[in-house]
């Protein structure tokens, strides 16, 4: 049998490490389960865990991401109109147990609260999209509420049915609402560097389809602090812009920001969502093409046309200012 090379032995060690956690995690719980037991469990030693995930709660995202990747979504038909998107949406979300220890872990530190609440931002404006004039405002009004009604769902589970948080989210559709965006002032320079474009392919963690980088169109990478300015881009342009999130991120929080994305596909799929505009890479190939592109900031945009860097900003506004 041939020798495993060293990436290959490391890949096969982490999907041990990830399967042991995952029986762990079943069995004890997130706060009982230990890293020894789980290095055990999977016959490796401590530090073979660490140096594969940073913690124990890196290590959890990165099992609930992949059973959420792995979920298929709902077959049940969406008659296209918003209502019925938002009803769709609602049952996906309200079916999908609500996880309280996945919510403590991210209420516990500044930095996954953050990380958290930046992604509700492209959660809105994907969702939006299919939701007609005011989209994104509605999107935010159902979030708000299935938010409300998990928390809800664990502290008092019969306190309201499901269907009736769904049929009420449906009502969204016909609510006026306005659209407070403003577009940003102040944007950075443009330079054309005119400079080769090697990257190929990934994965948009939302809709779990191939995404093809080096074809034509925006590419707006972001750090945990600017996941908001998905919203001037989606009133900026209308053409293809694909957001690269995790470039100077921690492997937790690119984890955590994969796990609740790869959630949120799911139900938008329910919803009738397919692959349009917006796509979203998050996964750890992210920082080498960060690295390659050079970024050093919390947001850089670039234009790709046949294959090269036809222009780019840094700076905050950046994808905004690509697109005037």
């Amino acid at each position: 049998m041939a020798r495993l090379t060293r990436a290959e032995l490391q890949e096969q060690n982490r999907g041990r490490i990830l399967d042991a956690a995952r029986a762990e995690f079943a069995e004890r719980g997130y706060r009982e389960a230990k890293i020894d037991d789980i290095a055990d469990r999977a016959g490796l030693t401590r530090g073979a865990v660490y140096s594969n995930f940073p913690g124990k709660r890196a290590l959890y995202f990165a099992v609930l991401a992949g059973a959420a990747l792995t979920q298929p979504a709902a077959t049940e038909p969406v008659d296209g109109s918003t209502r019925g998107a938002l009803a769709a949406f609602a049952r996906s979300w309200l079916a999908r147990t609500a996880n309280p220890e996945l919510i403590g872990e991210v209420l516990a530190e500044e930095d996954t609260r953050g990380v958290y609440a930046q992604l509700l931002e492209i959660q809105a404006v994907m969702l939006g999209t299919g939701l007609g004039d005011g989209g994104a405002q509605r999107a935010r009004l159902a979030l708000t509420a299935l938010h409300g009604a998990n928390q809800l769902a664990t502290l008092a589970p019969d306190f309201v049915a499901a269907d009736a948080v769904a049929a009420a989210c449906a009502q969204l559709a016909d609510l006026p609402v306005a659209d407070p965006w403003s577009p940003p002032t102040a944007l950075p320079q443009l330079t054309r560097p005119g400079s080769a474009w090697p990257e190929s392919v990934a994965v948009c963690t939302v809709h779990a389809t191939m995404i093809e980088l080096n074809a034509d169109g925006l590419i707006l990478f972001l750090g945990p602090d600017r996941l908001g300015a998905v919203e001037d881009l989606a009133h900026g342009t209308g053409e293809p812009v694909t957001l690269v999130l995790g470039a100077r991120w921690s492997a937790e929080l690119r984890v955590l920001a994969g796990l609740t994305l790869a959630g949120f596909g799911h139900n938008l799929r329910a919803a009738g969502g397919k692959p349009g505009q917006l796509r979203v890479v998050c996964d750890a190939s992210v920082p080498a093409i960060a690295e390659r592109l050079g970024m050093t900031g919390q947001e850089t945009a670039i234009r790709v046309e046949g294959g090269r860097i036809a222009a780019r900003a840094d700076g905050a506004g950046a994808g905004y200012a690509l697109t005037r």
